[in-house]
């Protein structure tokens, strides 16, 4: 198993909280505080990010360009679909925001989340 699948297999594994934890703790690597946040605070910042990001990934992945772009089988591969959806998002905030984001963005449904009809 590569590097991928198994991130990939672990984050699709992890409950929501965990996931927003991730994104959260992501965004503070490097970032020095007064004192280490929460485990609520940290999830609160993740959905505050994805929250921050939505338009714009909006903007990447539910375009006629983008989904022209994904074949069938992505849509109904998981994997795949979260493969494309990293490629394209990875450049907002980086390689951990786009995976936590794209599995958060399969299981509410890539065609619900960016309000398309099948």
């Amino acid at each position: 198993m590569d590097d991928f699948e198994e991130l990939f297999e672990t984050s699709w594994n992890a409950d929501d909280s965990s996931l927003y934890y991730m994104i959260g703790k992501s965004d503070l690597e490097g970032k020095i505080g007064i004192s280490p946040p929460s485990f609520e605070e940290i999830v609160r910042r993740g959905k505050k990010l994805i929250d921050e990001f939505d338009d714009k990934i909006k903007d990447i992945i539910c375009t006629k360009k983008f989904v022209d772009g994904i074949t069938d089988i992505e849509i109904n591969d998981r994997k795949k679909l979260c493969l494309s959806i990293i490629e394209a998002i990875a450049a907002l905030n980086g390689f951990p925001f786009a995976i936590f984001a794209s599995v958060i963005i399969i299981r509410t449904g890539y065609m619900e989340y960016c309000d398309l009809k099948e």
